[in-house]
């Protein structure tokens, strides 16, 4: 008996240290051309997203990242173990195209070449950190739908 008490104290004195772990389904709808990446990233603050949005080329060290090769105009992908300590997050993605590793703006106006999206499709752009997060507890599943500025990019010469 005195055994079993002490394994249920240390796992209840545990508990807050215990790495539980969420999962989000992610459908992207609306993708053109059906050729090369998705770069899909899970943000967990203000800080992070803003860091994201304001870098030329939308692609920082991501805590949680997957790039994924585009098949379909709808592509559905998972991220699974995601840390359970922070429940807020935000996704932000974009359709490389022509597979160069970053998102393709205008040389002038800086206007995004190639889709982009975020999670809860903000209407704003930029977005804020506020407009597109979500909670997650278990598995969540979300749908965007991909936005393009300009016509895209149909040279895949860079993709495998």
């Amino acid at each position: 008996m005195l055994k079993k008490g002490f394994f249920v104290f240390f796992l209840t004195a545990l508990a807050p240290f215990i790495s539980l772990a969420e999962s989000i389904n992610i459908t992207i709808r609306g993708i053109q051309p059906t050729i090369g990446e998705l770069r899909i990233t899970l943000i967990e603050n203000k800080v992070q997203f803003k860091q994201y949005v304001s870098k030329s080329d939308a692609d920082p060290k991501p805590k949680l990242g997957k790039i994924i090769k585009v098949t379909d105009n709808i592509m559905k992908l998972k991220f699974e173990n995601i840390p359970f300590q922070n429940k807020v997050w935000a996704i932000a993605y974009y359709h490389d195209a022509n597979c160069n590793g970053e998102l393709d703006k205008s040389f002038f106006w800086k206007i995004p070449e190639e889709g982009f999206g975020f999670s809860r499709d903000p209407s704003g752009l930029p977005p804020e950190f506020e407009d597109t997060k979500f909670e997650i507890e278990g598995t969540k599943n979300i749908e965007m739908n991909i936005t393009y500025l300009s016509d895209t990019p149909t040279n895949p010469e860079f993709c495998n």
